[in-house]
């Protein structure tokens, strides 16, 4: 067997968790800052110990907010030109066995019978257009959906290993609206209509190009649709 090949066979866990656009697998070795990951790490930990979302671009943020704090420019003279691109991220992830995790949920799956829904369904909307000689325009598809207020991310860095992940809510997740998206059979979008569980409409600047509604459940009704 050929030595790549070889430690390809060695290294499969720590490739599997390498970003895709880094070029080397030993990005981890020898950090240049050793006090400042020190301090970045501890960060990193007390945020995740209060389930709180860490991101890479948070922890860069933080890496060039601590690169400014004069102990590290005293004992890392060159720091000051420090770059700390996505690159050195890769780095320090992979000296702390830090990998990008995703929130752990019970999935959602379709009915098996799902395809077989779909044919039913367009096969009764042929049968109508030609019963009726409904023309494109008038034949849509109309799709409501919850949005939340506050949209916490799926993801965070983590420890490699973990087997549960945790991201903490600010408890607003479930103050939500209603938005609907509409389309008709010749291509023509309609206006996204939005709808606030309020008695009046907010008095707040909305897009020209959006319909704004109010009523007490914050969803369609029939009101709505006419």
């Amino acid at each position: 067997m050929p030595k790549q090949l070889r430690e390809w066979i060695n290294n499969k866990e720590k490739l599997l968790n390498t970003a895709p656009y880094t070029q080397r697998l030993n990005t981890g070795a020898h950090p240049k800052y050793p006090y400042l990951e020190a301090e970045l790490i501890e960060w990193v930990k007390e945020a995740r110990s209060q389930l709180k979302t860490v991101t890479r671009y948070m922890v860069q943020a933080k890496t060039r907010l601590l690169a400014k704090k004069e102990s590290y420019q005293a004992n890392y003279p060159d720091i000051k030109n420090a770059k700390f691109s996505q690159k050195w991220i890769d780095g320090f992830m992979s000296r702390h066995k830090l990998i990008n995790r995703r929130k752990t949920t019970v999935a959602q799956h379709f009915p098996e019978d799902y395809v077989k829904q779909q044919g039913n369904f367009l096969s009764y909307i042929l049968y109508r257009r030609n019963e009726h000689n409904y023309p494109l325009s008038l034949i849509g598809n109309m799709d409501e959906t919850l949005m939340a207020f506050n949209l916490p991310s799926n993801n965070t860095i983590g420890q490699s290993g973990t087997k549960t992940v945790s991201i903490l809510s600010t408890g607003h997740e479930h103050s939500n609206f209603t938005v609907v998206l509409a389309c008709m059979a010749d291509g023509i979008k309609l206006p996204p209509v939005i709808i606030f569980k309020l008695k009046n409409i907010p008095r707040e600047v909305f897009p020209d190009d959006v319909i704004i509604c109010t009523n007490s459940e914050g969803w369609m009704n029939e009101s709505e649709m006419t």
